[in-house]
């Protein structure tokens, strides 16, 4: 379509052209008739015309605003449909499927239906008024033409005024309707494929990572079950405080509830109790918790509970074996050189500003 619109207009081109030439010199050849100055004639002919041709042709432009630039959302391939959406409703993929994904700015179309309404009201309104307007613009034109008499001049003024004005009309109102439309269309159609092609690429990424994340999510739950599975086969005496290990790796909050009860179970066990690393494990798991309750906004008086309980384990863990020490402040120290922001079970004690002193006296 585009390219018999390209045809056709440097197809018209003579006729579009030929045609006010022709009249505006047959006004020319006329008026030296009357005996007037050629070049007097010709030059104020072609400002006269000039200036209401180029009023007309934005009147027509005004009036011939391509309606594809309104902004409005395209319905979906079933515009029958009454329960059809707008496609910006529906989301990228269908309007990538569908239709058009961005739309023109519609301020300019707007204003266009607010200046012809104004227009045709007025010229209703003052059509009286604008016939002696017209007709005293159209004297002074022929005065400043050279023409003696009054009818001359009128003549002159009026044929160059209404030729110009309508012919300059109705040029902009067919070419707003036609050319620019289709330039108008051109470019947003070209604006569509680009932006067609950059979703469908972010669609296309976005599979990818999430295929790439359900098979690290697979490899991660095929790792715990190997892991929790060589745990089982492990002599009694090492795997419950393994479990334990196991179970603080575990997602928030089950994993560290069931390594905090298991800690507990296996402490009370007068086999187990001594186990330096058991009390250790339920310290890190205290810490685990009060960092999920403290993100929950969880009461002081709670959290506070939480801190002695974990206090009291560490204090227990050094006193069976006071070699812990370096391992476990590299746990709670986020300044030791050996902190790890993967190993972060105890940093909770020392993010807290209240019981930071407090660890630092078994830590510190």
């Amino acid at each position: 379509m585009a390219t018999t619109v390209e045809k056709n207009r440097f197809g018209q081109f003579p006729v579009i052209v030929g045609i006010p030439v022709a009249v505006f010199f047959t006004l020319i050849f006329i008026s030296l008739g009357q005996g007037a100055s050629f070049w007097r004639t010709l030059g104020t002919g072609l400002l006269v015309g000039s200036a209401s041709g180029l009023m007309g042709a934005f009147f027509g432009f005004l009036f011939g605003m391509p309606r594809d630039l309104s902004g409005r959302p395209g319905l979906q391939k079933t515009p029958d449909d009454p329960n059809a959406t707008p496609l910006a409703a529906v989301g990228p993929a269908a309007a990538m499927e569908n239709g058009r994904i961005a739309w023109a700015n519609n301020n300019l179309v707007e204003v266009s239906d607010w200046l012809t309404k104004i227009i045709v009201g007025i010229g209703l309104v003052e059509f009286r008024a604008l016939v002696p307007w017209i007709g005293g613009i159209s004297e002074t034109a022929g005065i400043a033409a050279g023409f003696n008499g009054t009818s001359a001049q009128a003549t002159f003024g009026v044929s160059i005024i209404l030729a110009s004005f309508v012919y300059g009309f109705l040029i902009a109102y067919i070419y707003a309707r036609t050319i620019i439309a289709v330039i108008f269309a051109k470019a947003q159609n070209e604006v569509d494929d680009e932006l067609r092609i950059q979703l469908r690429q972010m669609v296309s990424e976005r599979e990818v990572l999430a295929s790439e994340k359900a098979i690290l999510q697979e490899r991660e739950a095929e790792g715990q079950r190997r892991f929790e599975a060589v745990i089982n086969d492990l002599p009694e005496d090492i795997k419950g405080p393994s479990a334990v290990l196991a179970a603080l790796y575990g997602a928030p909050p089950q994993g560290f509830t069931e390594a905090i009860d298991k800690a507990r179970r296996l402490i009370a066990d007068p086999a187990q109790g001594s186990n330096p690393r058991l009390q250790a494990y339920l310290a890190f798991g205290l810490g685990q918790k009060y960092r999920f309750e403290h993100e929950r906004a969880a009461p002081t008086a709670d959290l506070k509970l939480i801190a002695t309980e974990a206090h009291a384990a560490i204090e227990r863990a050094l006193a069976i074996d006071a070699g812990l020490k370096p391992w476990m402040h590299s746990l709670w120290s986020r300044e030791d050189p050996g902190f790890l922001p993967s190993e972060d079970d105890l940093t909770p004690f020392w993010d807290s500003l209240d019981e930071r002193p407090r660890f630092a006296d078994l830590l510190g």
